[in-house]
């Protein structure tokens, strides 16, 4: 095992009641992703996990205070968002384009009566993408009073990383705000901010 397999096999999440809300969704998520995909292998490796964090939780008293997040990938970038804010992932079947919205709303989907935004990240953090990316995925958000989905190619797991462990996020083109992030783990996995970032007029008024 190499030492990044180590790193990110003792930063998994270690909360067994965010465990139980996200697990079942992101097996049938990361199942449906890759056709390649044993499903049944899957959800023992997750179940696996799952138990032995549960174990660790009654040995181990954190020294510093750990932020746990739903990492995820939007074409080659890599993001993370807080759980607290996410309600549920699912896949992502079809949208609707909406005349006027704004470049980064590519539409609108529908999730349980209500009529949501769909957010495409790349495109709001004007990050360039090469070739055609799918968007499989995406993860229902509430933060700041706002309710959002926001696009994803891939779900790839949950973390719970000391928030020492983060760094100050780069500037970004565009003039991208700073405190739409918490900052960047991982050397370029960027962690939202979803309450700021939602709150920001460019999200809040496009309407």
């Amino acid at each position: 095992m190499t030492e990044q397999q180590i790193q990110n096999q003792n930063s998994k999440i270690e909360d067994p009641t965010v465990w139980d809300r996200l697990n079942e969704q992101m097996e049938q998520m990361n199942a449906a992703q890759s056709a390649q995909s044993d499903p049944q292998a899957l959800a023992d490796r997750m179940s696996v996990r799952a138990k032995s964090l549960r174990q660790r939780m009654g040995t181990e008293s954190p020294t510093d205070a750990v932020l746990a997040f739903v990492a995820f990938r939007k074409g080659p970038q890599r993001y993370g968002i807080p759980i607290d804010d996410v309600i549920e992932v699912q896949p992502l079947e079809h949208f609707s384009p909406v005349p006027g919205a704004p470049t980064f709303i590519p539409g609108v989907i529908h999730w349980r009566g209500a009529i949501l935004s769909l957010v495409d990240l790349s495109v709001l953090f004007q990050i360039q993408e090469t070739g055609i990316t799918d968007l499989h995925t995406c993860l229902i958000v509430d933060a700041g009073g706002r309710r959002v989905a926001i696009a994803a190619g891939e779900i790839e797991d949950l973390y719970s990383v000391p928030e020492s462990q983060l760094k100050r996020v780069p500037e970004l083109p565009g003039g991208v705000p700073a405190d739409w992030f918490i900052g960047v783990y991982d050397q370029n996995r960027l962690i939202l901010n979803t309450a700021q970032l939602l709150e920001d007029p460019r999200l809040a008024d496009w309407k």
